[in-house]
């Protein structure tokens, strides 16, 4: 092979820098689309978990009423805290699933994310300041039937869900922050 073939050849296959550039920054695009919206997806699939099991609620209402575990007032109260926590968790879900953040500006994208961590962490303040009173009856009437076993199961289950709430909340603010963190690199 000639020196002018050879260079013939290697010009060829040899890009130009501004063609590798722009290759870069189209892979860096498309991997950050794709860590964003693994860490959605899993951000509102855990907060629409989060609202099936509040529709749950309103049975376990009713079965407090139907044990004598608490009055009807109570029962209502109880199912009406689930049925208005799974709501709110259905439609903070579909807005974190229908946001595209790479449709918008990243600067935009990124006040999205952050508003999103904020609301996530403010819902589960509003939700826990709502359910601890709910929860401190339910401990007194359980405590008022005089059955240890009831106060201690009680009890017992109670350390088990804070504990997975906790996890949870930490999870969740995870996936939330990540995507937070991905538009931050830009």
């Amino acid at each position: 092979m000639e020196l002018e073939q050879f260079r013939s050849v290697w010009q060829q296959y040899s890009p130009e820098p501004d063609d590798l550039d722009r290759r870069n920054r189209s892979i860096a695009t498309r991997l950050a689309a794709t860590r964003v919206t693994g860490h959605q997806h899993e951000l509102s699939g855990s907060i629409r978990r989060t609202a099936y099991i509040g529709l749950t609620m309103p049975l376990l209402a009713v079965s407090l009423y139907l044990i004598e575990l608490a009055p009807v007032w109570f029962a209502i109260v109880y199912a009406l805290f689930g049925l208005g926590e799974s709501i709110y968790c259905f439609l903070f879900a579909s807005q974190i699933a229908k946001s595209d953040y790479f449709a918008m500006p990243t600067v935009d994208a990124l006040a999205c994310a952050r508003f999103f961590v904020k609301r996530l962490i403010r819902s589960k303040i509003i939700s826990v300041i709502l359910a601890l009173p709910i929860i401190v009856y339910l401990f007194i009437f359980i405590e008022q039937t005089g059955e240890i076993d009831l106060v201690i199961g009680g009890c017992i289950g109670g350390c088990i869900g804070l504990a997975i709430g906790i996890r949870k909340l930490i999870i969740e603010l995870h996936h939330a922050r990540s995507i937070v963190n991905e538009f931050e690199c830009d």
